[in-house]
């Protein structure tokens, strides 16, 4: 067995792992094409296999819903939004009607935020005001490649416009001229076009969590690559320039760090890794650092021309098509996802390109086929190479469910099996997702600069995605100011071990009193350890503020007579009106709200 790799994995600032789309949904596309015409599909081994319409890869699932998100069924006649069951979107559907959705508007791309998007949000389309420009690669995504005039599912995408010169707008600019240019979808044939900014075309508005414009990736060090965002394994590598018929048979044979389920790349799984935001090449070089900025084959076929392949140039992202058995065009393989086949289990959870943290309660769940009998489950934290399948479950009933507590085990190339013990030959993978390492403790401050008058409280809020219990400690950088003992963290001291649920976050107050007369700036630094010893640190400012300028509001505190004791700590001052102002802790450890006068 090979030695498991170990990564580390940073998120962006702001971005919640979670939330991520569940794979690249497949082209639609069933017909198998030779380099001329359609053809009956080929079995594994034959010509041509290997083509898009061998793999069934997130197939294409949408979910009509009306004004409130309800669902409704396929049947439906009347529907408002569209739900894709693979990426999580939703998608306003267009009308015939001469509302703001009317599928005739057209609009200049500097307009479509501040009229069309800011009207949607302001009306609270659908319940909601967060609507939004689609990505150019989320236009990609909805489109059929199995379909022509449009290439979409009018089933549930009615009056999309699909016409010579009807193009939707999309927030991806050019790269080449950011300021001028902008990408543009063709729904007739899935094109892309990259248009002038102040032409007007058609806007279709989507929400949900925005797929990723460039990829998140990780080298696993072995001349492969896989990126996060959609759980796919890419050969790092740019491989010699060959026909496509050659590429598909390359890519099926191809033997690259112990895998041998490298497949051509559909249209769409290449276009994932385009980052739009480069140009020639339009990929991160990092990772990818031979790419030429040059047409890349996919292993889609054009339905309207059966004589053509659809392909990348990767010089800014752009289309390309050509099958002529002459022309020899660059290479690169891919491996990943569930490839669903007739009459065997079916994993719907875990998702491809998933992310869980450890502790999470992992729900597997899959179509049993109603083959009789018990399952066994493992997992791979390798990609799925033979011999690094773990078990999870040896013998567990063939029922579609299992309950699974994720370990401390980190990887970026988690695969999932699931196999029959009576039918092994009908079992299913699943990957690639991700297994977090540790995570530190949330922790976030209410107010970071405080104003000490005797007392001073402030808000604060403590989460941790992977811990049941948490420590926390607060001490201060000058304890003749605030010491720490005067620190208060919600439980009367300045060290506070707290029971929470992992990913819930909890409010606690912090609570500062004053040392003595002194006056200053401390600094009190808010520790938070949780259990598998992964700290985090906060710090807040504290300005102390002398006694005398605290105790009356409208008057002159001419002397500062010390501290008294009476049930509790108090300290008095003489006013010049020959008034005693007092504060200070009652016996319950309470500050006092207001002065307390006496004659």
């Amino acid at each position: 067995m090979s030695q498991a790799k170990s990564y580390q994995i940073v998120w962006s600032a702001g971005r919640f792992p979670f939330e991520r789309p569940s794979g690249i949904p497949d082209t639609g596309q069933t017909q198998c094409y030779d380099n001329e015409k359609e053809i009956p599909c080929p079995n594994p081994g034959e010509n041509f296999y290997g083509q898009d319409a061998s793999y069934n890869i997130n197939s294409q699932s949408f979910t009509k819903l009306d004004a409130q998100g309800n669902e409704l069924p396929d049947s439906a006649n009347e529907w408002t939004i569209v739900r894709d069951n693979i990426t999580g979107l939703i998608w306003e559907v267009k009308t015939d009607d001469g509302s703001i959705h009317d599928k005739d508007n057209t609009y200049e791309w500097h307009d479509i935020e501040t009229v069309f998007i800011k009207t949607l949000n302001d009306q609270q389309f659908a319940g909601v005001s967060d609507w939004r420009m689609p990505t150019i690669k989320e236009l990609d995504s909805i489109a059929d490649y199995g379909k022509y005039n449009p290439a979409i599912d009018s089933r549930f995408f009615p009056s999309t416009k699909f016409e010579d010169e009807s193009l939707y707008w999309s927030s991806t600019s050019w790269a080449g001229y950011i300021a001028v240019n902008a990408w543009a979808y063709s729904f007739r044939y899935g094109g892309l076009d990259i248009e002038n900014k102040d032409l007007s075309h058609y806007v279709r508005a989507v929400r949900g969590g925005q797929q990723a414009i460039f990829p998140e990736c990780v080298d696993n060090g072995d001349s492969t690559v896989t990126d996060l965002n959609t759980g796919l394994m890419w050969q790092q590598a740019t491989n010699s320039e060959m026909n496509w018929e050659n590429a598909i048979k390359y890519c099926e044979n191809l033997s690259l760090a112990d895998f041998s389920d490298w497949r051509l790349p559909s249209r769409k799984e290449l276009r994932s890794i385009v980052n739009y935001n480069k140009y020639s090449p339009s990929i991160d070089t990092v990772f990818f650092p031979e790419t030429m900025p040059n047409r890349y084959l996919s292993s889609t076929s054009s339905h309207h021309f059966a004589d053509a392949a659809l392909g990348i140039h990767f010089s800014q992202g752009s289309n390309d098509a050509n099958k002529d058995s002459s022309d020899y065009i660059f290479v690169r393989a891919v491996r990943g996802g569930q490839n669903r086949l007739l009459g065997h289990l079916f994993i719907g959870s875990p998702q491809q390109s998933s992310t869980w943290q450890p502790g999470n309660s992992m729900p597997i769940k899959w179509l049993t086929q109603n083959i009789s009998g018990n399952v066994s489950i493992s997992i791979s934290r390798e990609g799925g190479k033979a011999d690094t399948f773990v078990s999870i479950a040896n013998n567990t009933p063939n029922d579609g469910e299992f309950e699974w507590t994720v370990p401390n085990t980190p990887s970026v190339n988690c695969m999932l099996k699931v196999v029959p013990v009576n039918a092994p030959e009908k079992g299913t993978t699943q990957g690639l997702f991700t297994i977090l390492p540790p995570q530190p403790s949330n922790l976030s401050f209410e107010q970071t600069e405080l104003t000490l008058h005797h007392m001073v409280q402030t808000m604060y809020t403590v989460s941790d995605p992977d811990s049941k219990k948490l420590t926390i400690v607060a001490f201060s950088s000058d304890p003749m100011l605030v010491p720490d003992t005067s620190i208060n963290l919600g439980n009367g001291s300045n060290n506070y071990p707290i029971d929470l649920t992992p990913g819930e976050p909890v409010s606690l107050s912090l609570t500062c009193y004053q040392a003595d007369k002194n006056y200053g700036q401390a600094i009190i630094t808010v520790e938070v350890y949780d259990e598998n010893s992964l700290s985090t640190t906060q710090q807040i400012t504290v300005s102390v503020t002398p006694f005398h300028s605290l105790t009356c509001e409208n008057c002159e505190i001419t002397q500062t007579m010390g501290m008294v004791s009476a049930g509790g700590e108090h300290y008095l001052a003489l006013k010049p009106d020959r008034t005693v102002v007092a504060w200070g802790v009652n016996e319950y450890g309470q500050l006092g709200t207001g002065d307390t006068k006496k004659e």
